[in-house]
């Protein structure tokens, strides 16, 4: 499968975007259809400068009962995943990677499954009352795609600018997704 974002050099960028965008999605609130576990998967790569990869299904419920309608006449939501990010040039990915969305929960029970964000250790699901986080085995990942021209900031402006900002070392694993060890020292600010 090809690669996505090079979370060596984007992680830390990536981890504080992701943060600052549940922040936002939190202080408006759940609603079913506009702001669930699979409306803000799509606000995320909005967020990120890429076209709707739901238009064609915003508004096609309103409710846990038409959701559910919905996602079973589709077969799940890993076909609903996939012709939408497919349509925004995601691609498919073998490993997460901080900001890579997926679906995760019953592979046989669609009623089970969800759409997630990673952040590095966890996926992250805003359900009612908000975000939880849970370790899953994914049933498919997505990423923005390396050369993406289309996405608002590259991972390296990403990185640019969270640096800018706050100066700390991070030593990452041989994937360069996780760090090898938590930070033990405060962030230090460059403008201060």
């Amino acid at each position: 499968m090809p690669n996505a974002v090079d979370t060596r050099t984007a992680w830390p960028a990536m981890a504080a975007e992701l943060h600052a965008f549940r922040d936002r999605i939190l202080a408006r609130g759940w609603a079913w259809g506009q702001r669930d576990c699979c409306m803000v998967v799509a606000d995320w790569a909005i967020h990120l400068g890429f076209p709707d990869p739901v238009a064609a299904y915003r508004g096609a419920y309103d409710s846990k009962e038409s959701s559910e309608a919905f996602v079973a006449a589709a077969g799940g939501l890993v076909p609903i995943f996939e012709a939408g990010n497919a349509s925004i040039g995601w691609v498919k990915v073998d490993r997460p990677q901080v900001g890579a969305v997926g679906v995760i929960g019953a592979r046989d029970n669609w009623s089970k499954q969800m759409g997630a964000i990673f952040d590095g250790g966890h996926w992250q699901v805003f359900q009612q009352p908000g975000w939880i986080a849970l370790m899953a085995v994914p049933l498919a990942i997505w990423a923005a795609p390396v050369s993406s021209a289309s996405a608002r900031r590259s991972s390296h402006e990403l990185c640019e600018n969270f640096n800018t900002f706050f100066s700390f070392p991070i030593r990452l694993d041989e994937t360069g997704a996780q760090p090898l060890e938590p930070l033990r020292m405060p962030l230090r600010s460059t403008w201060a």
